[in-house]
């Protein structure tokens, strides 16, 4: 209902939300995320004002008018008609510009903990997508409003499937299975709404938090886990040898590699796997597996 919303998010203010660029301090690949959603939000934004300037006047908060009811109809909103007009109208080629040179930047980026992450995750194309589109919200929750302006439902201020799928260019809707590692690993959470509303997607707050450069623990491991910081190892150590061990095993493709390290309490064998993990560059997490519950893991 294109005219329904005005008095609940007006059009007018909801893009005045589009054209802010001014955050906190960010990581810079977490800044190209938000400005690849907002450019992406102001195009979808710009082809719906479009399709609603040619039905006429609104109808009222609560009404359908004809003219609403033959946009759906006659199939105005599709995809391929959406496309074609990014492509050939000149109300968005400063934005595709603008926006082909921050994705050509997200795709040359191998070293932020975004990069990190779709790399470690294998992440496709679609769950990049809806990734950012969650992340960006978590970084902006301004853009609510601007979510539920794009889906033209005051109550929809959050991200859904269909939501990603027009915004991102993935046809009419999407779905991500249960197989895919944005929901196995909890990168992205689904909860219910209401009652014939369609699921609320957002991103963990500590996958966030991490893209952001913290690195807090989980609340169900603290007092049980830990980063342990190397100390000075003893001589007889075999530090450089495991470190070019693993290494070499990582990079011969191997997803799970084991060290284990046996000694009796007290006897330095944590200290010795955090010197390992120094020698490789990586911080390490020691997890007392004896303060875990069985129930716990998986």
């Amino acid at each position: 209902m294109g005219q329904g919303l005005i008095g609940m998010v007006t059009r007018s203010s909801t893009m005045s939300l589009l054209e802010a660029t001014q955050t906190s301090a960010l990581d810079p690949a977490l800044e190209r995320v938000l400005a690849r959603v907002r450019l992406r939000a102001r195009r979808r934004a710009a082809w719906l004002r479009k399709l609603w300037s040619e039905e006429g006047e609104p109808g009222g908060r609560f009404a359908v008018t004809h003219a609403e009811v033959d946009t759906h109809l006659e199939d105005r909103d599709a995809p391929e008609a959406e496309a074609a007009w990014f492509a050939s109208s000149e109300v968005v080629v400063e934005w595709n510009r603008q926006l082909d040179t921050i994705e050509a930047a997200i795709a040359a980026d191998e070293s932020s903990r975004w990069a990190l992450l779709c790399q470690v995750f294998c992440l496709d194309p679609l769950e990049v997508d809806l990734l950012q589109a969650c992340l960006a919200l978590s970084l902006d929750p301004a853009l609510a409003r601007v979510y539920a302006y794009l889906q033209d439902h005051a109550g929809r201020g959050y991200v859904t499937e269909s939501l990603v799928a027009r915004l991102f260019g993935h046809g009419r809707c999407c779905h991500c299975s249960a197989q895919s590692p944005v929901r196995t690993w909890a990168l992205v959470a689904e909860k219910e709404v209401a009652a014939g509303e369609p699921p609320m997607l957002e991103c963990d707050r500590l996958g966030r938090d991490w893209l952001g450069g913290k690195d807090d623990l989980d609340e169900r491991l603290v007092g049980m886990a830990g980063v342990h910081s190397p100390l000075p190892p003893l001589e007889d150590w075999p530090v450089k040898e495991t470190a070019e061990w693993l290494a070499r095993a990582l990079e011969g493709g191997q997803s799970r590699v084991r060290v284990r390290v046996s000694g009796p309490p007290g006897s330095g064998r944590r200290t010795l796997a955090a010197c390992v993990s120094a020698a490789l560059d990586l911080p390490l997490l020691a997890v007392g597996a004896d303060q875990v519950e069985e129930g716990d893991w998986r």
